[in-house]
Order: structure tokens, then C-alpha cells, then sequence
């Protein structure tokens, strides 16, 4: 199974300062063995408020940049063990947190329904994920 490293990015729990754009507000079902992407753009400093609630059962959440989005999603896809820089909350059925970019462009945030991240969730079954995304900046 695959181990991840951690990258030091500003994560908050206290949520972006000043006026939010609403981005996204949807309930996904999110099949077994399968992961669901959402694209965080902007500049660097750009603030995302994520809200995340399961059905009850867990997913695991990561937040990648784009190159380490191209080496997870590779060596999911192929069910290959690689390393790759993330922030990874495992085992979830409810979070709330803030995403700050530390570098202007594009990062992922993956909704995880399978076995494939080490020590992470393992719901067994597909997943309804209740998604809100809020941002600081109009993108």
C-alpha cells in the first residue's frame, strides 16, 4: 500500500477572512474503488472554505498540487505503490477546514472511496458526499 509524505501548506480550521464565493454545493455519490477531484485555482494566498459530510460511512480526503496529482492519480489508476507530497485526512464522515494556496495555480482536492491509501478509510461500499467549496477570491 502506498505512504504518502506530507507538505507544509496553510491548513485552517478558523476559514478564509472577508467575503466567500460559493464555488460548489452538491451531493455526490462517489462509487467504491473510485476517487472524485475538484480543482482549487487562483493566486498564491487564495483562501478555500471545504465542507465535507458522508452518508456515514468514511472517505479519506487529499490535497495535492498538480504534479503530485498526476503521480497519485497514475498510480491509482494502475493500483501501484508511489510516493507523492499531500495533506491527507483519513477515515472522514464529516470535516471543515480551510485550504490556503501556497503558490499561485491549481490544486486538487480528492474525495477517496477505496483501500488505497495506507492506514485510510475503507468504506466497502459506494458514498454519498455532501461537498461545499467557498473561495476568497472570485474564480
Amino acid at each position: 500500500l502506498l505512504g504518502a509524505l506530507l507538505i507544509i501548506v496553510v491548513v485552517s480550521i478558523a476559514g478564509c477572512a472577508g467575503t466567500t464565493y460559493e464555488l460548489i454545493d452538491e451531493t455526490i455519490n462517489v462509487p467504491y474503488d473510485y476517487i472524485q477531484p475538484y480543482e482549487l485555482i487562483g493566486e498564491k494566498g487564495a483562501c478555500f472554505n471545504i465542507e465535507l459530510r458522508t452518508d456515514g460511512s468514511p472517505v479519506d480526503i487529499i490535497l495535492l498540487d498538480t504534479e503530485n496529482y498526476l503521480i497519485y492519480d497514475k498510480a491509482f489508476e494502475y493500483g501501484i505503490s508511489h510516493s507523492f507530497k499531500d495533506i491527507a485526512y483519513r477515515d472522514i464522515v464529516s470535516k471543515k477546514f480551510s485550504f490556503t494556496l501556497p503558490k499561485s495555480g491549481t490544486y486538487y482536492m480528492v474525495i477517496e472511496n477505496s483501500r488505497f491509501i495506507k492506514n485510510g478509510a475503507d468504506a466497502k461500499r459506494d458514498v454519498n458526499v455532501a461537498v461545499k467549496i467557498e473561495s476568497s477570491a472570485w474564480v
